[in-house]
């Protein structure tokens, strides 16, 4: 009973999720119809702007949060009354820091945009609280709903109102009254249900031990806002908010793709685990094959879409978004990276070696900063190359730090044949971006990639494919009967 209740409640919050991705992308194909670029650029800006700071703001509590419930170390009274205070500080001391950055660092100032981001890092953080003891509570089903009627309550708003009203005003407030509402929404549910019935005084002591408790996945939520929010940034800092709007367009399309590439890599891991913990002489074995099918299938679903993407971009977004393409092209290279280090990760958490994550993390987030800060003086184009240089050069350090563990070498033997094959695409895929390949000749290059890794004996490309194949098979006999 509890199995069905758990997979009932995380596949309705994945099927929201889904829904959800579906109505944004839809909300964004007709405000770029609407608004000018330089407008839709400030638009991604400002909501850039309060994702990046409301990360400061979180203190990286909601994993502690979610797991002291779960395991009943503290009463909710106790943890609430903490937790309202941290964040309270943490929210003063975010305002005080965006105030500064705007009025200093930006050619943006006004009292709107202030006004904008700081209330959407406020309801942003009334959420997170909300869902985190939802979700330590297992109510999945209230974090789920709340998401589903801000989704369609702002796609509504949206879809009904004429274009001739539409603004990056309108637009802005309309998310406001959506993400409140939701906010509302999931209070409701839970106060019926009374969670918080009392909230006890803070202990300064247990307060200082949340907030120590929080920090290592703070460090992580940051590290990850060095290559989504922060990009976004340099770039209205260093070129201008029509570049901003730019590259977003590529966004709304990769974004799925590593909601996708991770709930894969998620169920990924309960394999890796079993393998690892009960059959360690087939886990290398089986490590290595998937590892080499991700390699190949993700190498030429990137080259593919990079041959439709101009047309793509072109249909959805209307031809003032043609230069969008390019951008796409190169940030579908770093989501290709995205998932093959979330892989990597998936593999070192099952082998217990958690610590060498946080350490490949934080170089890669480190090294990002220099690169995607120069490339965005370049514009779009440049902060997307900027990103790719630095997945690449991270590459090495992750597969050096794992060829350094005697119980995970499964690439080395066939590691620089796939540095070679992955160097060859990417500079094809950049060659036929900025038109130095024609389509025949791009074409052509591709073929040769996607025939010969099959027929080398030494990637066993091949063998794998039919394996897959083969497993998929059996599971859908398995399942039906």
């Amino acid at each position: 009973m509890l199995k069905s209740n758990y997979l009932k409640n995380w596949g309705l919050l994945t099927l929201t999720e889904v829904i959800g991705q579906v109505l944004s992308l839809i909300i964004v194909l007709k405000i770029t119809r609407i608004l000018s670029i330089e407008d839709y650029g400030l638009y991604v800006f400002i909501i850039s702007l309060a994702n990046f700071w409301s990360v400061f703001s979180f203190l990286g509590m909601k994993n502690i949060i979610v797991r002291r419930i779960a395991t009943l170390e503290c009463s909710i009274g106790e943890l609430l009354s903490s937790v309202l205070l941290l964040r309270i500080l943490s929210s003063v001391f975010v305002f005080i820091i965006l105030f500064l950055y705007i009025y200093f660092l930006t050619d943006k100032y006004s009292y709107q945009i202030i006004i904008y981001t700081s209330l959407l890092i406020l309801l942003n953080n009334i959420f997170d609280i909300l869902s985190s003891f939802a979700l330590g509570k297992n109510e999945i089903k209230f974090i789920a709903f709340s998401n589903l009627i801000y989704y369609i309550l702002w796609f509504t708003i949206i879809i009904l109102l004429p274009r001739h009203l539409l603004n990056i005003e309108l637009i802005l407030t309309s998310n406001l009254v959506s993400l409140f509402i939701k906010s509302s929404i999931i209070f409701m549910l839970m106060y019926n249900k009374r969670f918080f019935d009392t909230i006890n005084k803070f202990n300064l002591k247990k307060l200082l031990e949340l907030l120590k408790e929080s920090a290592p996945f703070l460090w992580i939520s940051i590290l990850t806002t060095f290559t989504t929010s922060l990009p976004v940034l340099f770039l209205e800092n260093n070129s201008s908010v029509k570049e901003v709007g730019i590259y977003n367009i590529g966004n709304r399309f990769t974004v799925p793709l590593m909601l996708l590439i991770e709930t894969a890599m998620t169920s990924f891991y309960p394999i890796a685990n079993f393998l690892y913990s009960m059959q360690k002489n087939r886990f290398l074995k089986d490590i290595r094959k998937y590892f080499l099918l991700y390699i190949y299938l993700s190498i030429m679903f990137v080259l593919i879409m990079n041959i439709i993407s101009k047309p793509l971009i072109i249909i959805l977004f209307g031809y003032k978004y043609y230069v969008s393409a390019s951008v796409f092209n190169c940030q579908l290279w770093v989501v290709f990276f995205h998932g093959l280090f979330h892989f990597i990760g998936v593999i070192l958490v099952a082998s217990k070696n958690d610590f060498l994550i946080a350490k490949q993390k934080s170089f890669f987030g480190l090294l990002t900063i220099p690169f995607s800060f120069g490339g965005a003086y370049y514009g779009a184009r440049g902060l997307s190359i900027g990103l790719i240089v630095s997945s690449f050069l991270s590459l090495f350090y992750y597969l050096w730090s794992i060829n350094k563990i005697e119980s995970l070498i499964f690439i080395k033997n066939f590691q620089g044949l796939f540095l070679f094959y992955l160097c060859i695409s990417i500079l094809a895929s950049l060659l036929y971006t900025y038109n130095v390949l024609n389509s025949l000749e791009f074409f052509f290059i591709i073929l040769i990639i996607l025939i010969l890794p099959i027929f080398n004996k030494k990637l066993k490309i091949k063998e794998t494919i039919f394996n897959s194949i083969n497993l998929f098979l059996n599971l859908c006999v398995i399942r039906k009967n």
